[in-house]
């Protein structure tokens, strides 16, 4: 018989309380996933309605990115690309939208994990608007931007640098389509 206070029975009992903890983990974990991909998948459709509004929105993988062609009725509205992009805090994803004639619409940060109060305010309308009308390879300005160029969030450069990045790669990819 085990002593209670011995170290095989703490190391027993602590066994037994990570058995039971990790299977109440998993099975939450089984029980709330299918929710929080709905609620995902709903947050990620009504981005796209608010950058370009349409009746569809045919889905297509391009490299690490996923493209979305948007059309009223049959024809095309524009392309929305959603792409990651390495920001300081890690992943960035940025849902940016392209016209016809290759300018942006609109830009929509859906998930960072940026630094509160200086990366974190790429989701800002201020910050994302810098974005609108411009096309071609947008650059990073930590002082005053010109007409090819975005000013930087102070104190965050990286995070800005990154965004910037995503709505290159978009431009880019949005002339394929």
């Amino acid at each position: 018989m085990m002593k209670k206070g011995s170290s095989l029975h703490m190391i027993l009992t602590l066994v037994i309380i990570s058995v039971i903890v990790g299977g109440l983990m998993s099975f939450f974990n089984d029980l709330t996933a299918p929710i929080i991909a709905e609620n995902s998948l709903k947050s990620l459709h009504e981005s796209l309605a608010k950058i370009i509004p349409a009746d569809r929105y045919d889905e297509q993988t391009d490299g690490n990115s996923t493209v979305y062609v948007a059309y009223n009725g049959d024809e095309k509205a524009g392309i929305l690309v959603l792409c990651d992009e390495q920001g300081y805090g890690g992943a960035i994803k940025v849902l940016t939208g392209i016209d016809n004639n290759g300018r942006v619409i609109g830009v929509e940060i859906l998930e960072n994990s940026e630094t509160a109060g200086l990366g974190a305010n790429a989701t800002k309308q201020e910050f994302r608007d810098q974005y609108k009308g411009k096309s071609g390879k947008i650059g990073v300005s930590k002082t005053v931007a010109s007409d090819t160029e975005i000013k930087a969030i102070t104190g965050a450069t990286i995070t800005s640098k990154a965004v910037t990045s995503a709505v290159n790669l978009a431009i880019e990819i949005s002339s394929k389509y």
